[in-house]
């Protein structure tokens, strides 16, 4: 238990760490101070001799976490949270109730997430809404993506609430008191954009948590791995910015080469958004592949060879410009070189 105490403070610390800005210079003396903080937070959660520590089970409380909520999804699309199992084997889905706290403070009515015994194994995302049929219709869901259409699904107010998942006896496992300020600050538009959790692992309750799905993705992401996942073990080293597997795209061919995929990968800025232009030769902007769009964590926009218009352009030579910013004030801009066949 002392090793699971000393994960659990270190993701939180490294979360609070990552969100400050820290120069270089400072970078080593800060983990020291984190790490010697991380240490004794630990071991003063230690139990004495004198106390025994109850057994861990997989359906113990915590095991089920928010991961995603869509509380404004507008007349196409249905209000939905998203859960995922973070034990390491299954939980029954009955065994758990979803419900919204009341002004008071108290728990509203809870909900059954499933009337008969629905295992979600370890890992797996569960989509929880009132109308299956509608989420369907409403968000690309893969095949094997679990839905549940809950009775009496609490409504999720658009100005915020306070999501709590419990057990069957009425304990708290998890919960999330959601507000608009937890999208993106530009983001002025924000019906049809889910909140999306960095890590399932972190906090539900803090703001740091939370981030807007990103534009490529279609702003949500039931079901699956949020597109603004983060890595939290500090193992990721590729730089932020945008990325070309291949430099031709060929409209006329019925395979993947007939666009040109542009990869980003902007784990480490803060809020990213881009701005994605084809050029002639002479600068002109033939087309406009995202503009001021919401990033996530990584993701790919596609260009098919065709102008603003939907004509398609001559074959040639073209120029990629590709900016990407933050709120913290960074930008940076890659001008690559494509080439259009036919």
């Amino acid at each position: 238990m002392f090793l699971l105490r000393l994960i659990k403070c270190g993701l939180i610390l490294r979360t609070r760490f990552k969100a400050q800005n820290y120069s270089n210079m400072n970078r080593h003396k800060t983990l020291a101070r984190l790490a010697a903080v991380l240490f004794l937070t630990a071991c003063t959660a230690l139990p004495s001799s004198e106390e025994a520590e109850a057994p861990q089970s997989v359906t113990a409380a915590g095991a089920l976490r928010i991961n995603e909520i869509m509380y404004d999804p507008g007349s196409q699309g249905t209000e939905y949270v998203e859960i995922v199992n973070t034990a390491d084997t299954a939980v029954d889905l009955a065994d758990y109730r979803i419900c919204v706290r009341k002004s008071t403070g108290a728990l509203g009515a809870l909900r059954q997430l499933s009337q008969t015994s629905c295992p979600l194994q370890a890992g797996g995302y569960c989509v929880l809404t009132s109308d299956t049929a509608l989420l369907s219709q409403s968000y690309s869901l893969p095949d094997y993506a679990c839905r549940l259409s809950v009775k009496s699904f609490p409504a999720l107010s658009n100005s915020g609430a306070t999501v709590v998942i419990t057990s069957a006896d009425s304990t708290v496992t998890d919960e999330c008191a959601y507000l608009p300020a937890f999208h993106h600050p530009l983001l002025t538009d924000r019906q049809g954009v889910s909140l999306e959790k960095l890590h399932p692992m972190l906090p539900s309750g803090e703001r740091e948590s939370w981030a807007s799905a990103s534009s490529d993705a279609g702003y949500a992401t039931p079901g699956t791995r949020n597109s603004q996942w983060r890595d939290l073990t500090g193992a990721d080293s590729i730089a932020d910015g945008f990325y070309l597997p291949r430099k031709w795209l060929c409209p006329l061919n019925t395979d993947t080469s007939a666009y040109l995929p542009v990869i980003y990968h902007c784990r480490h800025s803060c809020n990213p958004m881009a701005r994605m232009e084809i050029l002639s030769r002479g600068g002109h902007t033939l087309a406009t592949l995202a503009d001021n769009a919401l990033l996530g964590a990584d993701g790919c926009f596609k260009w098919y060879g065709t102008d603003d218009s939907g004509e398609m352009l001559e074959a040639g030579q073209y120029l990629l410009r590709a900016l990407l910013f933050d709120t913290e004030g960074n930008v940076q801009t890659q001008r690559l070189t494509v080439t259009l066949l036919r």
